[in-house]
């Protein structure tokens, strides 16, 4: 059986091109003659894997691919007859999988391509669907965003032979707000991305990026609903209250809302502690890691993330959002941190450096978290969905 596995997250998207590359690593590590994965790309973002070393088939969609697509959905859901305008307006994804003769796409994450494919069966995946969660931030409600996603998800859900979902939550949110059976939705949750720190060149960060104090850190992009700014109200905190200076290390894309985050922290008088460094090699990612006092991810989007899973396999402790969903993905893993007041995370930082919060029993709880989850529960799932599949399959083709 056939399988296209289909992705279009750049590099820039960070935790989306984290989570298909470690996708696609497990699927090359499934060793079974009944399935062969194809790979397939948007050719924008081809070169960002080419260190899986994997064939990537790349399709390209121009706006009038796309347009002909929308009015052949049109015109074959509302036109009786639609043989005579069949050629005129071609479903280009569907002829080039069926070149390959697919017999069934699995979508590594959400997408709009989903939304005209018309005989070919398909597994889809839903990051999240925090945009329900907390539709006040801009990156979900400006420019129709909000209602895009409900289209994709409202559209393709339902006609998805399974859908993965993250967490439990998460799982319980797809069945409730998409009226998706319970049957089809699987929970099949992340695993870290990172090697270990031993296997990695160690870089000096302090060194290498003149900070001076210790320093905590917080790998995102820079959309508001990361919440960056609750970190620097926290270090005024322990600037101003406590006479504490802590360096904090930020890295990601500016999705617009650096300048503003940059700007506040001069306004509030803690910038010369600020250190953005944008986008960094995967050799510094580590490093940055374990050479931190912690991490700190204050995030409102969830129910799940990647970088406390980094975090806990590196043996660093973390500080995330006391949030439904987000606190059952670590449990006692982590110190959780109430995110409407900053004063919180200060107090609790204060408690790490004295001693008073056991980072040691942090750490432990961290690998123990990661040994509830594997990469082989990960590819057991996937192998189940396709032999469930390939049952039915046989139904109407000889595989």
């Amino acid at each position: 059986m056939k399988i296209c596995v289909f992705f279009g997250a750049n590099i820039k998207t960070g935790g989306g091109f984290q989570y298909n590359s470690k996708i696609i690593n497990i699927l090359k590590s499934i060793n079974n003659d009944n399935f062969e994965f194809i790979y397939f790309a948007d050719k924008k973002v081809v070169d960002s894997y080419k260190d899986l070393e994997i064939k990537v088939e790349a399709i390209k969609l121009n706006y009038l691919d796309k347009l002909s697509l929308r009015i052949r959905k049109f015109l074959k859901i509302y036109l009786k007859k639609f043989d005579f305008l069949d050629k005129l307006f071609k479903n280009k994804i569907e002829t080039i999988f069926k070149k390959f003769d697919i017999d069934l796409i699995y979508f590594l994450e959400p997408t709009s391509i989903a939304l005209y494919i018309e005989n070919i069966n398909y597994i889809f995946t839903v990051w999240d669907i925090a945009h329900r969660d907390f539709m006040e931030f801009p990156e979900v409600r400006s420019n129709f965003e909000f209602e895009i996603r409900e289209k994709i998800y409202i559209n393709s859900l339902k006609k998805a032979i399974a859908v993965l979902s993250e967490s439990y939550l998460g799982k319980q949110n797809i069945i409730r707000r998409y009226g998706i059976d319970e049957k089809r939705v699987y929970v099949a949750q992340f695993t870290p991305t990172l090697q270990s720190i031993g296997e990695q060149k160690f870089i000096d960060i302090k060194n290498k990026f003149n900070i001076k104090n210790d320093y905590i850190y917080y790998p995102a992009q820079f959309w508001p609903h990361k919440n960056h700014v609750y970190i620097l109200d926290a270090m005024k905190i322990l600037k101003e209250t406590f006479n504490i200076i802590i360096d904090v290390v930020f890295t990601g894309f500016n999705y617009g809302n650096l300048n503003y985050i940059l700007d506040y922290s001069k306004k509030i008088g803690i910038r010369e502690q600020i250190h953005y460094l944008g986008f960094v090699d995967k050799e510094l990612i580590p490093n940055l890691y374990k050479q931190s006092l912690a991490l700190v991810m204050p995030t409102y989007f969830g129910p799940t993330n990647l970088p406390p899973l980094e975090a806990f396999s590196l043996g660093v402790p973390v500080f995330y959002s006391d949030l439904e969903g987000l606190r059952e993905q670590v449990g006692n893993a982590a110190i959780l941190i109430n995110i409407n007041d900053p004063q919180d995370l200060a107090f609790k930082l204060i408690k790490l450096i004295k001693g008073e919060i056991s980072k040691d029993k942090l750490i432990e709880h961290g690998k123990k978290k990661l040994r509830e989850w594997t990469n082989n529960d990960f590819a057991n799932i996937i192998i189940d969905i396709l032999n469930n599949y390939k049952i039915k399959l046989k139904c109407w083709k000889d595989i």
